[in-house]
């Protein structure tokens, strides 16, 4: 066996290592800065611009976006009167835009200041342009850092006509989607999204039925309770416990739900009836603060279990029915198994034996007696 170096030589000879490729590093990216700044020379000679734009251009990434040229009126018009003009006609037989800029560019002129505002600002123009940008910006950011993500434009007014916009950085992505997320349909999602903004932004503006109504209000409802439940509790597991709310809840807890609208059954709400106003009320109590959860000391909890217990006494309160014991209660049970986790076969053995039990049994209840 060859001996072991001395440890200053080995600290030298791993140093002149290291070195070593520290220069040749050195070397290649001077290389390639070489290669860059003679490309950056070469296109700014061809186009006439200053090394240093092309630099920053190059460095900045889509963030040279943000300052660009505003939509011009003139752009705007044309692309709305091109679109008058061939509303109707075949593809094969639309008229060129540069004839439709020709042909009414007397109407254009006689527009006034503020018809040419709403032109850029409240048409389709802005909303081109605006979204190239953040495609771009988007672009730029995944090429600096490495991004993905998408997002959808829809209009929320009816003065203009236009398709929902959709960009994502990959196409892959869109194709992961449509496996990740059942019944995912990017026009359908895009088109669902539009009606959303053109009612106003409120979901009960889309609502056509009563019963969607009262089922939205239910889970307005239902969410708010939680909502509050947690916050005065500090315990964001903490669920809502109607049948059994003295227990699980007041005793629990020590809190007790004040400003429940009178009139209105204090149950689950799957089992509340689905008449509009009484819904709206509960709604607004609870939106504006009025029903709310409290805090109560433990006299207060005793006194209240001594009322329930007193009233249940005299029959004018229904106690609430115990849970019903499983039928395996104090038999010990092996650990949970995810769904399909068994082996195929055991599962198939199973069912083929619970089967002959089940045809015995059935042979015996069709036997007579003689």
């Amino acid at each position: 066996m060859a001996d072991t170096l001395p440890p200053k030589l080995h600290v030298k000879l791993k140093l002149k290592d290291c070195q070593a490729r520290k220069n040749a590093f050195d070397v290649d990216f001077d290389n390639l800065f070489q290669q860059l700044r003679r490309g950056i020379s070469k296109i700014a000679e061809k186009h006439n611009k200053k090394e240093l734009h092309i630099e920053n251009l190059f460095f900045n990434g889509g963030t040279r976006y943000l300052n660009t040229i505003k939509p011009s009126v003139w752009n705007a018009w044309s692309h709305y009167k091109y679109q008058e003009v061939n509303a109707d006609v075949p593809v094969e037989e639309r008229i060129p835009l540069c004839n439709v800029q020709r042909d009414y560019a007397d109407e254009y002129y006689s527009l006034t200041e503020e018809e040419k505002q709403h032109y850029v600002h409240v048409k389709i123009q802005d909303v081109v342009n605006t979204s190239k940008k953040i495609e771009k910006l988007m672009i730029g950011l995944d090429n600096c850092v490495g991004i993905q993500g998408m997002f959808c434009i829809v209009r929320s007014s009816t003065d203009f006509a236009m398709d929902p916009r959709w960009f994502f950085t990959s196409t892959k992505l869109e194709k992961y989607l449509e496996i990740a997320v059942r019944k995912w349909d990017t026009p359908k999602i895009g088109a669902q999204n539009e009606v959303y903004a053109v009612a106003g932004g409120s979901i009960t503006g889309l609502l056509r039925t009563s019963k969607m109504k009262a089922r939205w209000l239910k889970s307005q409802i239902r969410d708010k309770i939680s909502a509050l439940l947690v916050e005065i509790t500090g315990n964001k597991n903490v669920k809502m416990n109607y049948v059994s709310f003295e227990e699980a809840i007041v005793e629990r807890f020590h809190i007790i739900l004040e400003g429940w609208p009178s009139g209105i059954a204090f149950t689950n709400l799957s089992e509340l009836s689905n008449t509009l106003p009484p819904l709206q009320s509960v709604v607004d109590a609870l939106t504006s603060g009025t029903c709310k959860f409290v805090c109560i000391s433990e006299a207060q909890v005793q006194a209240r279990r001594e009322w329930i217990a007193a009233d249940i006494a005299s029959g004018k309160k229904v106690p609430c029915k115990p849970r019903k014991q499983r039928k395996d209660a104090g038999v010990a049970r092996g650990p949970c198994t995810a769904a399909g986790s068994r082996d195929l076969g055991e599962e198939e053995s199973e069912s083929e034996d619970e089967e002959e039990e089940r045809c015995e049994d059935r042979s015996h209840k069709r036997q007579r007696k003689a």
